[in-house]
């Protein structure tokens, strides 16, 4: 199974069913699918989250979460996709920024 090397960065995005937009480098899109699973951490929680892909945005679009690692390009291209979290993560306050890692790969589809 395929796993990200590079960790990709989200943030919740709503409250009742909890959705997490993740942004993933133009790079590595053609890895992620709809219906993916997923795996979630966050430094705030001592827990891991689990989840499935349920969308895509269709456009490629500009990164919009900041980190201050110095290493990290602001200038790449992103895709942002929408991932459905399991029940186990309705604690977690909305804008909570959170570790995405994708499990699987797109040759599994």
């Amino acid at each position: 199974s395929w796993a990200r090397s590079r960790p990709v960065l989200g943030c919740l995005a709503e409250s009742g069913r909890m959705h997490l937009r993740a942004e993933v480098d133009e790079g590595d899109i053609g890895k992620i699918f709809v219906g993916q699973k997923i795996r979630a951490t966050s430094e705030s929680f001592d827990q891991t989250f689990s989840g499935n892909v349920v969308s895509m945005e269709p456009i490629m679009g500009r990164r919009n979460i900041r980190t201050n690692r110095p290493r990290e390009r602001q200038d790449t291209r992103i895709r942002e996709v929408v991932i459905e979290l399991t029940n186990d993560a309705k604690q977690l306050p909305i804008d909570l920024m959170i570790t995405v890692r994708f499990l699987g790969s797109g040759k599994e589809r």
